[in-house]
């Protein structure tokens, strides 16, 4: 090295913190926050700058180091832990010190040709050493984080959607279900049934002999009681069903509602309730689940996929009386873990979760179609400051879905 390269690094190392200074100054106005170490970081510093928080970092890495020559220069990413990693950093932010890579989220650079880094990262980690800076963004929903006992706050866009006059939604809702089934979609089971009905009233000449057999009786009447449900309603909301069917409509509403009530006792009874006992002794948890009992429909998740992926009352029911504040009122399951959500919003992250997990499930499904699929301990899936557990029946319905503390005691089903 010359004298003059020698003179440069000298002057370089003399104004490097004034340097850093204003770096750091400039970041602040943005709210952001800016660290340098040459050496690179550990665990727990990235924990507490930003990872704890879920924030965005951008780092920059080590120059000739192995992850400089995976990823390049610079990567925007946000760490991701497993629940038990992220309950020993609360215990301890240094507890993870000794392991050397840190899994994250790849979020820039992004697209098709960047898949499989992505994987990589997600998987096997960076190593906290080779990264010589990092820029930390402020995190978007401060009180959504691990350790808040606050009420969590679904990230969602609510568009409103006005109904159409007359039934004429079911022209949307019927070309909706008729590309999925040209497309193989699966569909759950209510979803059929309307399909059929829908069907039956757009283009009933394209009716193929297996859908008339399932539909028709040998007299050419509607034998199937939950096509005829949802032929019905449409009707009705079209304004053109006529007495007779006005009287049959109802009895399927009816039969409908003392379906459900008789899950609702079956349920009950696992507690040693009767409904007698519940509605007496508990009016508002009544309120609420016969709310449900009335307006609940089930729920698809799969918008891709041979396999139907879907939660049914049933599936309420077991998630609603285990796992909410709401419908706490048994010392069986006082101890479960309770969503840390508002009522309102339970629904939003379910569908959230499962719609995000629909690939990973159909995937599993191509592989095990007569297997059950469940996400659980490390593999369970982390969402707005929570991690949830799911197990999903060999059929596609939700038979569990809740949030997990990690306590055994309390999570055990």
């Amino acid at each position: 090295m010359n004298k003059e390269e020698i003179d440069k690094r000298e002057l370089t190392n003399r104004f490097q913190p004034m340097i850093d200074n204003v770096e750091q100054q400039m970041a602040a106005m943005y709210g952001m926050n800016l660290y340098k170490q040459k050496e690179g970081f550990t665990q727990e510093q990235l924990y507490l700058y930003g990872g704890k928080l879920d924030s965005v970092f951008t780092l920059t890495l080590r120059e000739e180091s192995e992850a400089f020559k995976k990823y390049g220069g610079e990567i925007t990413v946000c760490f991701v832990y497993t629940r038990d990693e992220r309950k020993s950093l609360e215990e301890d932010s240094s507890s993870l010190n000794n392991i050397p890579c840190v899994k994250a989220k790849l979020l820039l650079p992004y697209g098709k040709r960047h898949e499989d880094k992505a994987k990589e990262l997600l998987e096997g980690g960076l190593d906290t050493k080779d990264i010589v800076q990092a820029l930390v963004l402020p995190p978007l929903d401060k009180n959504n984080t691990f350790p808040s006992k606050e009420k969590r706050t679904p990230k969602v866009l609510e568009i409103p959607i006005e109904a159409e006059e007359k039934g004429r939604e079911i022209y949307f809702m019927y070309g909706f279900l008729k590309r999925l089934k040209e497309s193989c979609v699966g569909m759950m089971p209510s979803d059929k049934s309307r399909y059929l009905a829908y069907k039956l009233i757009l283009e009933a000449a394209e009716l193929t002999e297996d859908e008339k057999s399932t539909i028709f009786n040998a007299e050419g009447e509607i034998k199937n009681n939950d096509v005829a449900y949802y032929y019905l309603m449409w009707k009705d909301k079209a304004g053109i069903i006529k007495d007779k069917e006005k009287g049959k409509l109802d009895y399927l509403i009816h039969n409908q509602f003392f379906e459900r009530v008789a899950l609702l006792e079956t349920t009950l009874k696992e507690i040693d309730l009767d409904l007698k006992k519940f509605t007496g002794c508990y009016p508002k948890s009544t309120g609420l689940i016969f709310e449900k009992i009335m307006n609940f429909h089930d729920k698809s998740f799969n918008t891709t996929g041979k396999f139907p992926l879907y939660m049914d009352f049933k599936s309420l029911l077991h998630i609603y009386f285990r796992h909410t504040n709401e419908l706490n009122v048994s010392s069986q399951y006082a101890n479960r873990d309770k969503f840390q959500l508002e009522e309102k919003d339970i629904m939003t992250v379910i569908d959230f979760v499962m719609r995000q997990l629909n690939d990973e499930y159909q995937a599993f499904k191509e592989e095990h179609p007569d297997s059950r699929f469940f996400r659980a301990g490390k593999m369970a899936y982390y969402y707005n400051g929570d991690y949830y557990h799911v197990n999903v029946e060999s059929d596609g319905r939700i038979s569990t879905f809740y949030k997990a503390s990690g306590n055994k005691r309390k999570e055990s089903e």
